[in-house]
């Protein structure tokens, strides 16, 4: 049974049912690991992240922005594999402001960093179909 909700939050975001009750699913599932001990994993973090950022997306248009910063790496040098270290949330607007940011992780003790620039400028389904082979 979903809960109706339907309200506008601090920010002045609109949340219908339908996200709410998205979210607060995915947060029980985090919960319910977290209860025995266990972490969850990075890809189910990841969608909780989405479902919790959807109404403003939403609310301010997916693509208004044009370009998306995402820096990616490790914490530091025993880390085995990378992960994102400052995402889009962040606000970053350029490359050269990346580099900063790269700059100031990289004093913190993050290693081997990279910038992910994503291009909303350009029809969003076409942005990954050379990365499938048909």
């Amino acid at each position: 049974m979903l809960v109706k909700y339907d309200f506008i939050d601090i920010y002045g975001i609109r949340w219908t049912d339908s996200q709410v009750n998205r979210y607060n699913d995915i947060q029980k599932r985090i919960q319910a690991y977290e209860v025995n001990g266990l972490e969850a994993s990075d890809e189910l973090k990841m969608e909780s992240f989405k479902a919790y950022q959807s109404p403003y997306y939403l609310t301010q248009g997916e693509y208004e922005m044009q370009k998306e910063y995402i820096i990616w790496g490790k914490e530091n040098a025993q880390a085995e594999y990378e992960i994102v270290l400052v995402s889009e949330q962040a606000g970053i607007q350029s490359m050269s402001h990346a580099q900063s940011v790269i700059d100031k992780l990289a004093t913190m003790g993050c290693v081997d960093m990279r910038v992910q620039v994503i291009d909303f400028s350009h029809n969003p389904l076409d942005l990954f179909a050379k990365a499938v082979n048909i």
